[in-house]
């Protein structure tokens, strides 16, 4: 975990003691409504994953009976200009397919 990122966390995500077969899928649940909630109050939420995760736990003092699932960056939009070089040249429009080839109103249809 960078050094930057940590002096800005503000907030970890806790669960309660009840062991949950599902509790990879209920974390990604949970992360899609909290990335949700934070782009409807104007943040950028970005998921990471391949962070040390054992850092991570020392770090947070995460105790060992809790898992590190996966991490956030949550923070207010500012200029691309602030980011490191290398960063700023990812800040474009990407080839990504379109939401419009991945999602269907009705039966699936294929465009292929």
């Amino acid at each position: 975990m960078s050094s930057s990122f940590r002096e800005r966390i503000s907030i970890i995500i806790d669960h309660n003691d009840d062991p949950s077969v599902t509790h990879s899928y209920d974390c990604g649940a949970a992360w899609e409504n909290f990335a949700l909630q934070g782009f409807h109050q104007g943040l950028v939420v970005h998921g990471m994953e391949g962070f040390d995760y054992d850092r991570a736990r020392t770090e947070l003092r995460i105790p060992d009976d809790f898992q590190v699932e996966a991490m956030a960056a949550v923070g207010r939009p500012g200029p691309k200009e602030l980011l490191p070089e290398k960063l700023q040249a990812r800040e474009s429009p990407n080839d990504r397919r379109k939401l419009s080839e991945s999602v269907f109103e009705g039966p699936f249809t294929s465009k292929s």
